[in-house]
């Protein structure tokens, strides 16, 4: 019986589900380690080091790069949103378009929220390079970039589109360093929705690998034409 009971424990923890649930408490723990110190104040001794740093790279033609990736985790995240689940649709994977569209628009009203908690002002350490309004934590723009284009390059892995899945997947990090560049968050900012971000996406990936039917990736035109 205790050999039966056994098996049974082994079967419903699995290496991966350890895995997850160990990636989910770490970046809990970051993401709440970062939010007592903007609640309470204190500010971090890397914060100003390493956006000025950043600020110092500043060059025309980086200006104007940095002004189009930012634009993308803004109204570029929305019009991506709509995109992505018009895609989506024409797979006739409607389950997936609706979990996209639906955690899109759940994490833009999630961090407007957290913004209005914690009221942090935006960095003043340069005359930013784009205008801003509302509070500083954490970065909306990273938040929703990193959970577009990340579930994004889930998606487009399954589809076998290995190039572009690998973009994605280092876009919405490089929205956040946008930010950073133009001035208008601190680098705590961005981590904190870098991690936000991560913890918003979990359940989603673990709920595709689950609850929703498996994706269809695109099928190969010359094993079709073997078919034929």
């Amino acid at each position: 019986m205790m050999r039966r009971i056994g098996r049974e424990l082994r079967g419903l923890v699995r290496p991966r589900h350890f895995v997850q649930l160990s990636a989910l408490a770490v970046f809990a723990a970051l993401f709440l380690e970062l939010a007592e110190d903007v609640w309470i104040q204190e500010g971090f001794a890397w914060d100003v080091p390493v956006a000025l740093a950043i600020h110092r790279l500043q060059r025309p033609w980086l200006d104007e790069a940095m002004q189009a990736i930012t634009w993308t985790g803004g109204y570029g995240a929305l019009l991506g949103t709509l995109v992505g689940g018009l895609w989506l649709l024409r797979r006739l994977m409607p389950e997936r378009a609706l979990l996209l569209l639906g955690s899109y628009t759940a994490a833009s009203v999630f961090t407007l929220g957290l913004k209005q908690v914690f009221q942090r002002p935006r960095p003043a350490l340069f005359p930013p390079l784009v205008a801003a309004r509302g509070y500083s934590f954490p970065s909306g723009h990273t938040f929703a970039g990193l959970m577009l284009y990340g579930m994004l390059a889930v998606y487009l892995w399954q589809d076998r589109r290995r190039g572009p899945a690998l973009l994605m997947a280092l876009w919405g990090p490089l929205i956040g360093l946008s930010r950073i560049y133009l001035g208008v968050h601190y680098p705590s900012d961005v981590l904190a929705s870098l991690t936000a971000g991560v913890l918003w996406m979990l359940p989603g990936l673990a709920l595709m690998g689950r609850g929703l039917p498996p994706f269809k990736p695109r099928e190969d035109p010359t094993a079709a034409s073997f078919r034929r």
